[in-house]
């Protein structure tokens, strides 16, 4: 079974398993993945060829097909704290157990840790089902700033774009927060609110 960690993220598939990579623990960080059985309630060490950076606080979402896109975090090359990029993101394909590089164009958002992220479809009514499918992130921080930003990963395309709130609440910025779809919106809860005395 997996060393204790934290600051990482699981995302379900195929048949009621969960995946969990890397993470900390006690400054040490490993780039393994492991794969939990719900129905079996055991663990298994995955062997995926071209495993990225290790890294911790990022956010995993579980595509439409299946497979798994990482974003954002923290990583360590040389023992040197290092934001990962987010035009060039880590995807485990969950059928052929092998990781690969996925190629995110469009305006990039900042380098941020601590920020959730939701898959949403959007309905094509010239096309009458469910056709656009996005992935959305908000807030999060970056070298000492804290973000109360949302951009918007197209999962068709591969693109970023920000995401304009038409009612935006003046000055919130959040981090270490959560998320959740519910039919149109995103929920978001809890955090760290550093604009505010507490903690929303």
């Amino acid at each position: 079974m997996p060393t204790n960690r934290s600051d990482n993220s699981c995302a379900n598939f195929d048949n009621g398993l969960i995946a969990i990579f890397s993470g900390v623990f006690s400054g040490v960080i490993t780039n393994d993945l492991w794969i939990f059985n719900t129905l079996t309630l055991t663990w298994s060490l995955s062997h995926a060829t071209n495993a990225p950076l290790p890294m911790y606080a990022y956010c995993a979402v579980t595509l439409p097909d299946g497979n798994i896109l990482y974003i954002g975090g923290y990583s360590h090359i040389n023992s040197i704290l290092v934001y990962t990029s987010m035009n060039n993101l880590p995807l485990y394909n969950t059928t052929s157990n092998t990781w690969e590089n996925m190629s995110i164009l469009g305006p990039l958002p900042p380098f941020r840790a601590d920020f959730p992220a939701v898959l949403s479809m959007v309905f094509n009514k010239s096309l009458n089902v469910l056709s656009i499918k996005r992935i959305i992130i908000f807030g999060g921080r970056s070298f000492g700033t804290t973000f109360g930003d949302l951009w918007i990963v197209n999962t068709t395309k591969f693109w970023w774009s920000y995401g304009n709130i038409s009612n935006p609440i003046v000055d919130l910025t959040l981090a270490g927060h959560t998320a959740t779809l519910v039919d149109n919106y995103m929920f978001v809860s809890f955090g760290k609110s550093f604009n505010y005395p507490y903690a929303i």
